[in-house]
């Protein structure tokens, strides 16, 4: 374990170096050490390759390096990048061993399984995304924050189920009014799926993350509150970095 947080910690390094070119770094204050910390003893590196789970739906500062093998060169070994496109299944994978690391790993799946008496650590945060993941309205029912109490009341909302969007779509009916026993929750099967259940008219709210977001607003849905509505209320959603 310690020679992976070693490990991450050189990740999350990278990546924000990538993230920010820019910036230089603050001089030390006087009487401090300005070295660089000391590199993990060698035998906790000693690993053939390293395996990173990243989320498929957005781009992560990490990425640029991951193109341009800078963490296998700064690393000394092969680090295979494998694409997931849920927390709760990266989360599985590294119970069995088959992930070193999650990046970009949902917040609510990790706390799931941790909850349920899983080991995995929390070591960093890699994104906060409040206008990539939100819920989108059938734009026939004239939904909105002032209304939503009494439109959505018998109305059908489809959403993915025990992730971050799932929180965010339970803590803003929470602060518009909507009493949670008067609505029905369909389970998600993905964003393409969400997209066509908006367009059929079959669900009066749609949620979801990433593209599919944009997808259902272009098609002429409408967003009952923005991410930084949502922010201003407290309602923030990042992703983890994890191992």
């Amino acid at each position: 374990m310690k020679r992976l947080l070693a490990l991450v910690a050189v990740l999350v390094l990278i990546a924000a170096a990538c993230g920010d070119d820019d910036e230089a770094p603050a001089p030390a204050a006087e009487g401090e050490d300005a070295t660089a910390p000391a590199a993990p003893d060698e035998d906790e590196m000693m690993l053939d390759e390293l395996n990173v789970a990243y989320f498929l739906e957005w781009p992560t500062a990490n990425q640029v390096a991951q193109a341009e093998q800078t963490y296998d060169e700064a690393l000394g070994m092969t680090v295979n990048w494998i694409p997931f496109a849920s927390g709760g299944d990266m989360a599985q994978a590294m119970e069995s061993g088959d992930i070193d690391i999650s990046y970009s790993q949902g917040l609510t799946p990790f706390a799931n399984f941790v909850t349920g008496g899983s080991d995995l650590l929390l070591v960093g945060v890699a994104v906060s995304y409040a206008d990539a993941d939100n819920c989108v309205a059938n734009p026939d029912l004239g939904i909105t924050a002032e209304n939503a109490s009494e439109t959505l009341a018998g109305q059908s909302i489809y959403t993915p189920l025990g992730n971050v969007t799932h929180f965010k779509l339970l803590k803003m009916l929470e602060h518009l009014g909507v009493d949670i026993s008067t609505v029905e929750l369909i389970q998600s099967e993905g964003g393409p799926a969400a997209v066509a259940a908006l367009d059929s008219g079959a669900v009066a709210m749609a949620c979801a993350f990433g593209g599919a977001v944009n997808q259902m607003i272009a098609n002429g849905g409408n967003l009952v509150m923005t991410g930084s509505e949502q922010e201003a209320i407290g309602i923030r959603v990042f992703d983890i970095i994890s191992t």
